[in-house]
């Protein structure tokens, strides 16, 4: 275990309204939540397998391995969360992945002691985490985990008692929609595919994200983190692209809405959710979005140019666009300039109070 002495970089995410965190060294990846296939003679807590590029990953539902009853249905908005361990990748279930934090040794407390008979309730925390004035619970993979089947294993090998009220047959998703469970279908199909011949390391790695309906892609390397949209403080004199600013951890985040530039059909009864942190060589700012729909790889040989026209986004604001979406229902996503965006001569302020 490492120690609350050493600063770690954590992955923060949401359960059910809870914030957990695990380190960074033990995630592989994160996917959209595809469709899982349950396994009757898994542990409880796992909800099923995927077929991650050729091998079968166990996913845990977190709600049922700490105790509580899980939500009987999944949301196309979920995660999953790969872990390595011991050598194995494992899922978890996650409703929101929230930000990579560097937890420093006073962020981090242990968990309090608690009597003897009781301190099985708590074995997964091993440590809370303060966090932007929230409470982070640290998992402890070792004790999380155990249990948990692996590829080689045999449901005989690693079988637990299951209660009495989860013995129902199980499914994936049962109140789901058709158009759910295609798209869950059709996600689990793409994480099937082994990887392409060209190496991962140089595909080009995308956050999706939507402004006012619309979908674009933002590199990754210059996305320091997505947070929710918070308090916002007004700046005056400023133009209406600026939204103001929001305390982000202590600091001060200016916030841009570039809808306006963009020239997108807004909405004013759609607002903003999220906002992603951009930074570009010195400058960092918050960018307005509405949703963080995926996170994507793309081979650069798949790099098409942008296609503009119309009352949409000018030429200089996009650097190109890649196909996405699911089977049959491919379009091609803009990706943004943000570099070329954020230096735009229409985001300059040339008031003075």
């Amino acid at each position: 275990m490492v120690s609350i002495q050493e600063k770690r970089d954590c992955l923060i995410f949401e359960v059910s309204g809870k914030w957990y965190g695990v380190s960074c060294l033990l995630v592989r990846e994160i996917v959209r939540l595809p469709e899982i296939l349950p396994m009757e003679d898994a542990p409880h807590f796992v909800a099923g397998v995927i077929n991650l590029r050729g091998h079968v990953v166990s996913v845990v539902d977190l709600n049922l391995r700490m105790g509580r009853h899980a939500p009987r249905d999944y949301a196309l908005t979920d995660f999953i969360v790969v872990v390595e361990w011991r050598g194995t990748p494992v899922g978890i279930i996650v409703n929101d992945v929230r930000e990579v934090r560097e937890l420093l040794p006073g962020d981090v407390e242990p968990c309090p002691a608690f009597a003897e008979h009781e301190t099985h309730r708590y074995r997964h925390v091993t440590e809370v985490a303060k966090v932007g004035g929230e409470m982070v619970m640290l998992l402890d993979p070792e004790h999380l985990l155990h249990g948990v089947p692996r590829e080689e294993d045999t449901p005989a090998e690693h079988g637990e008692a299951v209660p009495e009220i989860l013995t129902e047959c199980r499914r994936f998703n049962p109140g789901a929609s058709d158009r759910e469970r295609a798209l869950f279908h059709a996600r689990a199909q793409r994480l099937m595919r082994s990887p392409e011949a060209a190496d991962e390391a140089d595909s080009l790695p995308l956050a999706v994200v939507r402004l006012h309906g619309e979908n674009f892609g933002v590199n990754l390397a210059q996305v320091q983190g997505f947070a929710h949209l918070r308090q916002v403080t007004p700046i005056p004199c400023c133009p209406d692209h600026v939204a103001g600013s929001m305390n982000l951890r202590g600091d001060i985040l200016t916030l841009v809405d570039l809808s306006r530039i963009l020239h997108l059909n807004a909405d004013p009864k759609s607002r903003p959710a999220k906002v992603m942190v951009a930074r570009i060589d010195h400058l960092t700012v918050g960018v307005l979005v509405h949703d963080v729909v995926d996170v994507i790889h793309r081979r650069p040989d798949l790099l098409a140019k942008a296609p503009v026209g119309g009352s949409g986004p000018r030429q200089e604001h996009l650097s190109g666009a890649v196909p996405h979406g699911d089977a049959g229902h491919e379009s091609m996503l803009g990706i943004l300039n943000l570099e070329a965006l954020l230096q735009s001569q229409e985001l300059l302020v040339h008031e003075t109070v």
